[in-house]
C-alpha cells in the first residue's frame, strides 16, 4: 500500500524559534509551544539548548503559518527566527548541526 502523494499531504512551512530562558527538556519545550498554539496542527522536529535559550523547529500547514508566527511572537518568551518550505534551510539558518 502506497503512502500519500505529495499533493495529498498539503503544503507546509518549517518555523525556527528561540525560547528564552532555556527549556529544561524537550517535553517542557513541547508544553510551552502547546499552550501558545492551541487549535493549530503542528509538530516539533528539533529542540536543542543554545547559549541564549532553546532553539526549536516546528512544522505547520501553510494556511496556519501566519497565525502561528503571530501567536508565537505575542509570547514574551518565544521569538520566531526564520521560516521556509524546506527544513534543511531552517536548520542551516539557525545553525543546527546536521546529523550525518
Amino acid at each position: 500500500m502506497a503512502g500519500l502523494g505529495k499533493v495529498a499531504r498539503g503544503k507546509r512551512r518549517w518555523v525556527g524559534i528561540q525560547i528564552s530562558p532555556v527549556a529544561d527538556s524537550r517535553e517542557s519545550c513541547h508544553k510551552i509551544l502547546e499552550n501558545q498554539l492551541a487549535g493549530i496542527d503542528w509538530k516539533m522536529y528539533d529542540c536543542e539548548p543554545d547559549d541564549s535559550g532553546t532553539l526549536a523547529i516546528i512544522r505547520v500547514a501553510l494556511e496556519d503559518c501566519d497565525e502561528t508566527i503571530s501567536r508565537l511572537n505575542d509570547s514574551e518568551i518565544i521569538e520566531t527566527l526564520t521560516k521556509s518550505g524546506k527544513i534543511r534551510l531552517v536548520r542551516k539558518r539557525i545553525g543546527f548541526n546536521q546529523k550525518e
